[in-house]
């Protein structure tokens, strides 16, 4: 499978594979039937349904990989919050504070038998998908910045050190968990610690990060990633990263040594907004990456809402044309 082939820096198939984040939502008419009869909440608490939404996009496009259908906050309720899902809004995060502001986590939940839900789901999803399966988490920081208003994080360091080692220990038994349950690969998103400076990026993303240890390719995802490549590399030491749409692909792979999986990196913008210019960019991406053994073709960010059907299916068409 090409996808399985670029993890492992040999895919010499003459095809480039692709998936998209978000690739399982909003965007698909057949994503917004079911969200029509039910709340996210239980969406993503229902294994039928994950197993459901998940398959939707592959009956769609062509692509090379599966990911698990889920949301990075979820395992916060294991921490004793309660996590809400708020239409226009997007998610509310209920919890018990300090007089500070603080939130006060409670270690009261098992995430083995609170996911059980999740582990089953997948280990259906294995026995009917015909290519690989992505699982994923949230990186400890982004997780972490929910809590928070404007996802800013306190200046006081140790007390948030101590909250992410407590967020880091259940993402970690979740990300086990998938691991266990037969997912081929592993996506973290750390989205928001792209917003870091580098002394911070390094103690609250990478570190706690580096906890995550699996032994499945793993691929980072944080916003600016391409422009710490090398500090990424260098401490986290991943399968792969996750580019921008400004990062240049050519330069990347001067950075990151041939077994690196360099994966991205088409503005979810362009193809929203304009598939005459979404289909130019694929062009160029394939034009430059096209003998690459490590490319694996996915957008900067999550596929955008509203995003028209028939854009995603030319981009396919000509990727794989």
């Amino acid at each position: 499978m090409p996808f399985i082939e670029a993890l492992r820096a040999s895919n010499h198939t003459g095809t480039i594979p692709s998936w998209f984040m978000r690739q399982a939502g909003r965007y698909l008419p057949s994503y917004q039937r079911i969200r029509s009869r039910y709340s996210l909440s239980h969406m993503f608490y229902d294994e039928e349904l994950i197993v459901k939404i998940t398959q939707l996009p592959l009956n769609q496009f062509p692509l090379d990989a599966a990911i698990v259908f889920s949301d990075i906050l979820l395992v916060l309720e294991t921490l004793g919050c309660r996590v809400s899902y708020i239409d226009g809004v997007g998610p509310r995060i209920d919890v018990k504070r300090d007089h500070d502001g603080y939130p006060l986590f409670e270690q009261c939940l098992d995430v083995n038998d609170y996911f059980s839900f999740l582990k089953r789901a997948i280990v259906g999803l294995k026995e009917e998908l015909d290519v690989p399966l992505i699982g994923f988490v949230g990186g400890p920081y982004t997780v972490l910045s929910y809590l928070f208003k404007d996802r800013k994080l306190p200046n006081d360091r140790k007390r948030v050190d101590l909250l992410l080692k407590q967020v880091t220990s259940k993402i970690e038994q979740l990300a086990l968990l998938q691991e266990d349950a037969g997912v081929d690969a592993f996506q973290i998103f750390d989205t928001w610690a792209g917003h870091l400076p580098d002394d911070l990026y390094h103690r609250y993303s990478l570190d706690p990060c580096k906890k995550i240890a699996l032994n499945i390719p793993t691929l980072y995802f944080s916003l600016n990633a391409g422009k710490r490549a090398r500090m990424i590399l260098d401490n986290l030491e991943p399968t792969g990263i996750s580019l921008g749409d400004n990062d240049c692909l050519v330069k990347m792979r001067e950075v990151a040594r041939a077994q690196v999986v360099l994966q991205g990196n088409l503005d979810p913008k362009l193809v929203l907004h304009s598939k005459k210019e979404a289909i130019e960019k694929v062009k160029r991406i394939k034009e430059v990456m096209k003998n690459d053994p490590a490319f694996i073709f996915n957008f900067s960010h999550g596929v955008l809402p509203k995003t028209p059907v028939e854009n995603i299916r030319a981009i396919f068409e000509e990727l794989k044309r």
